[in-house]
């Protein structure tokens, strides 16, 4: 039993059964006298807990605690100042409309959220470092290049984004890369011919073929 408001002491309790008389904690036998049938602190504290159910049973004691002190403080503002008629849900919202006012919170974001790889490659410093693998430069295929379809490798890679790039000239694709507000669509390179086409070149064989067999007859 911890208390800052009574010492640490034991105290007869005696009782009509002479088998329950037996000493316990000071602490506990005034509770039992001022208690009545139920908890005056649990009755107001019941309806506006800010327990929740939760696996950690660490969590209910943390915010059990909250809430007695939340409710020590509002039996404070009581006794300075006694003629308010505030609740004590009253108190709870003014307490918590101040928490807001001072610890606003961020304000929902309209539209598309920005991307994360768009704001690392414009914003921040980016420079080109030349992979080594041995003797030999290590190659990788260059992701502006990609990007337009085109099958390009480069030893140099952004230091910062991680992306190979291309480096030829004043224009370059790591230039591009990273300076340009919008990237180019990635066009997917057409390796094998479509269901269309085989279709449209049977057909042209096929006309082939009749318009030889009538010459033949």
């Amino acid at each position: 039993m911890i208390s800052s408001f009574l010492p640490h002491e034991m105290m007869l309790s005696e009782s009509e059964n002479p088998n329950n008389t037996r000493l316990k904690p000071l602490s506990v036998t005034i509770y039992n006298k001022k208690m009545g049938g139920v908890d005056d602190v649990d009755k107001v504290l019941k309806p506006l807990a800010s327990i929740r159910k939760s696996l950690k049973w660490y969590k209910k004691v943390f915010f059990h605690i909250w809430d007695l002190v939340l409710y020590n403080s509002f039996r404070v503002y009581k006794i300075l100042h006694p003629s308010s008629s505030r609740r004590y849900k009253d108190f709870l919202e003014a307490v918590i409309a101040e928490i807001f006012e001072k610890f606003p919170s961020a304000p929902p974001m309209i539209g598309r959220r920005p991307s994360t790889e768009r704001n690392v490659r414009l914003c921040g410093s980016h420079f080109p470092i030349q992979v080594v693998s041995g003797s030999h430069n290590q190659k990788g295929r260059c992701h502006y290049c990609q990007l337009q379809g085109l099958r390009n490798t480069s030893s140099f890679k952004c230091e910062s984004c991680g992306k190979w790039l291309c480096i030829r000239g004043a224009i370059s694709c790591f230039k591009k890369f990273h300076t340009e507000r919008h990237l180019p669509k990635k066009i997917v390179s057409a390796s094998i011919p479509s269901v269309m086409e085989n279709e449209m070149e049977e057909n042209d064989e096929m006309q082939e073929g009749e318009e030889d067999e009538l010459l033949d007859l």
